[in-house]
């Protein structure tokens, strides 16, 4: 990718934070795992819905199975139990568990509008220009 192309698509991530609200009744992580399985179909309820700055859902929905502590065919076998396997092949919940992590040290990241496909392909590119530009993108 060029350097104009890599400013570019900087700028319009840059541009895309929005502070409006998920619409969830509770984001905070329960406590057992059967709570977190059932925010789990919630959360995937309300990003389903709405179609709109999901990214903070998405993340939610990472730091979920993240907390499940479950790994390889467990998480995954956890994971569709709750979430349409449609949507939810094992990358995309890798790719989940990744954001979350990478949201949890540049926050405003979990509020960019621009779609998670993009997102996901961008990945490697995005975790990069967080690193070269973190002050923008930590919340005060």
């Amino acid at each position: 990718m060029t350097c104009e192309k890599k400013q570019r698509f900087y700028d319009r991530l840059k541009s895309s934070v929005v502070v409006e609200n998920l619409g969830l009744q509770k984001d905070k992580l329960p406590k057992t795992p059967q709570e977190i399985s059932e925010q789990l179909t919630e959360i995937n309820k309300v990003i389903m819905s709405q179609k709109q700055n999901s990214i903070y859902g998405y993340c939610l929905i990472g730091r979920n199975l993240a907390a499940l502590g479950l790994k390889g065919k467990e998480l995954i076998n956890s994971a569709h139990q709750y979430l349409p396997a449609t949507h939810y092949g094992r990358s995309q919940i890798y790719f989940l568990m990744n954001l979350y992590e990478l949201a949890m040290k540049y926050n405003k990241l979990s509020r960019v509008s621009i779609g998670i496909g993009e997102l996901k392909t961008k990945f490697k590119l995005v975790r990069e220009l967080m690193q070269e530009n973190d002050r923008d993108w930590i919340l005060a």
